[in-house]
């Protein structure tokens, strides 16, 4: 039987990963299953000694999106109280109790079955139904509901296209809507940058859905605003999470050799935009949850953001205002998240923010808070948020954190996407509408 020497077996192995990842899919791995979550757990820690915040963001920082160790689903705030959810596998539970009351912090078990939330959530999902909000949906859905939106209606130009692909071949699609007229200003909201954020996706469509079929309600907003809308700016990492698994977090593209070959895919958008880019709280490694990929806007996905918004056709667009929405935690944020040193202008966006917030609350009595990224909730650079507003230049750039407080989490269930639409485009319809107007 012949030998190989090193080089030809590393030879070897580059060929079969090279072969493996023509389409995207390694063909040499066994194909994927659902990824299980039985015996896992949900904890909500809290701590108010600077000994025991420092355990938890030590775990928080080393936790990776391969492992199959602890998964924080909030970081320890950067507050008083310290608190964090922690989903935690059935083999480490006991050692995870054992080191919170080795620095007395207290905890409770939040979700006592994962397995349970996730399989329900699943078993309400449907490929073949059309697009609602009583339910969450798989991305062919959601993609084939933007497509057929009529061009025309009410007086209203309705414009779908695609401004990217993603690594799966995923199409990243944009929807316009403008009442026409010059000089408007515009508003650009995203949403589905993390997979597993099912809710943020459910609210950007519900919000093109009442802007396309309900604008006669909406004549004032739009009256001045133009908006630019992605509802899924993740889609290979949605679709994955809709299949496989659940609470899969970043995108879906594969990573170098070493790492391919051990399962470490995908880089997570919100630290790959090019402001602050590679800074603190940021991972480098591969294999991190919050992994900044290998420079920035290095990813399909948010390369297309940055040539949509610097491209010829566009620069004479006023960009006014942008939200991105994600889950979970009921905050409305703003810029800093490279930094704890505030804008010079955040009282102003302050100021705007809480009219939403205010705006937001009255619909359903939901609670939200407000702060800059880096000193509400944790520093996080070469985010979507700071990029907006320190390159594009729009004044009022926002974070919105949807529901909830960390009883579902991102397991928000089905039947509260209405209400959670509803107070959120409330509270960005006020925001929007609390903005000076342009002078012509």
């Amino acid at each position: 039987m012949k030998s190989f020497n090193c080089l030809e077996v590393g030879i070897l192995i580059s060929f079969l990963f090279f072969l493996s990842f023509v389409d995207g899919n390694p063909k040499f791995m066994s194909p994927e299953k659902r990824h299980e979550f039985s015996g896992f757990k949900l904890y909500q820690v809290s701590t108010r000694s600077n000994e025991g915040l420092k355990v938890l963001r030590d775990l928080w920082e080393e936790q990776d999106s391969e492992d199959e160790g602890f998964d924080f689903w909030s970081p320890p705030k950067i507050d008083e109280n310290g608190t964090a959810e922690v989903m935690v596998p059935k083999n480490q539970e006991s050692d995870f109790q054992n080191l919170l009351n080795s620095f007395s912090m207290n905890y409770s078990v939040v979700i006592d079955d994962i397995e349970r939330l996730v399989a329900k959530q699943y078993a309400g999902m449907f490929r073949e139904k059309s697009m609602s909000w009583t339910e969450y949906h798989y991305p062919e859905t959601l993609f084939s509901f933007l497509t057929n939106l009529v061009s025309t209606r009410n007086g209203l130009y309705v414009n779908t296209s695609t401004i990217g692909l993603t690594v799966e071949r995923r199409p990243i699609k944009l929807i316009k809507i403008s009442s026409g007229g010059p000089g408007k200003q515009a508003v650009f909201i995203d949403g589905g940058i993390h997979a597993r954020e099912w809710i943020s996706s459910a609210v950007s469509t519900y919000i093109v859905n009442e802007l396309v079929h309900n604008s006669t309600k909406y004549e004032d907003l739009l009256r001045r605003f133009d908006f630019y809308i992605i509802p899924l700016l993740n889609p290979d990492g949605y679709a994955h999470s809709c299949n496989y698994n659940r609470l899969w977090r970043k995108s879906r593209k594969a990573n170098d050799l070493f790492f391919g070959l051990i399962g470490c895919r995908g880089v997570d958008l919100n630290r790959n935009f090019g402001y602050s880019w590679g800074g603190r709280g940021s991972g480098r490694q591969p294999c991190s949850l919050i992994y900044a990929g290998p420079q920035e806007f290095s990813e399909p996905e948010t390369a297309a953001i940055r040539d949509f918004i610097a491209s010829d056709e566009n620069a004479d667009i006023d960009w006014t205002a942008y939200f991105t929405l994600h889950s979970f935690g009921q905050k409305w944020l703003s810029p800093w998240g490279h930094t704890s040193v505030l804008p010079e202008d955040y009282s102003e966006m302050e100021r705007v923010g809480r009219i939403g917030i205010k705006a937001l609350r009255a619909v359903h009595g939901t609670r939200y808070s407000f702060g800059s990224t880096a000193n509400t909730l944790y520093i996080a650079s070469g985010s979507s948020m700071d990029w907006w507003k320190g390159v594009v230049g729009v004044p009022y750039s926002y974070t919105l954190e949807l529901r909830d407080y960390g009883l579902f989490g991102f397991l928000l269930p089905a039947y509260q996407i209405i209400p959670t639409a509803e107070e959120t485009w409330a509270g960005i319809q006020a925001s929007l509408l609390a903005i000076p107007e342009k002078k012509n």
